[in-house]
Parts: C-alpha cells; sequence; structure tokens
C-alpha cells in the first residue's frame, strides 16, 4: 500500500489502544485475538515494537520470492484453535 505508518497519526494512536486492550484482555484469560493483513500486520508489529521510526522496525527481506513454506502448528489445544475442525 502507498499508506505510510507514522506515529502521530490518529490512526496509529487507535490501533495502539485496540492492541493494548488486547494485551489486558489476554492477561487476564480473556481470549482477544488481533489480526492484521498487508499493513495492519505491520502496524501491529510497529505498535509492539515500540518503535518511533517507522522505517527502523521495517526490515527487507528478499529471496523468498514464490517460495512456500509450512504452516506449523505447535499448539493446537489452544482457545483459538482447539474449535477448528481437521
Amino acid at each position: 500500500g502507498a499508506m505510510a505508518i507514522a506515529n502521530d497519526t490518529n490512526w496509529v494512536s487507535k490501533a495502539s489502544f485496540i492492541v493494548q486492550y488486547a494485551i489486558k484482555q489476554n492477561k487476564q484469560g480473556n481470549n482477544y485475538p488481533i489480526w492484521g493483513t498487508c499493513l495492519g500486520y505491520y502496524l501491529v508489529m510497529y505498535v509492539l515494537s515500540g518503535e518511533t521510526d517507522y522505517m527502523k522496525m521495517v526490515t527487507r527481506v528478499t529471496g523468498e520470492g514464490g517460495v512456500l513454506h509450512p504452516l506449523i502448528i505447535k499448539n493446537s489445544a489452544s482457545k483459538l484453535l482447539k474449535t477448528f475442525t481437521k
């Protein structure tokens, strides 16, 4: 996407509130997952990193184009995954 993440935006502060709320709920034993796709994924990483410069947080990864990696589930008894059928 063409949108940049800047720490002073209203969008980032609202996302930060949601992420911090989810952390609090999970610590209290309430299942509150967060999902981020594309820029939302980077936004969650940005909020959790504590970094104030987005470009310092993001690292370019090369050499993975067209490579498929398996999804390895290490804890299928988690609150989120135990309701899924195989």
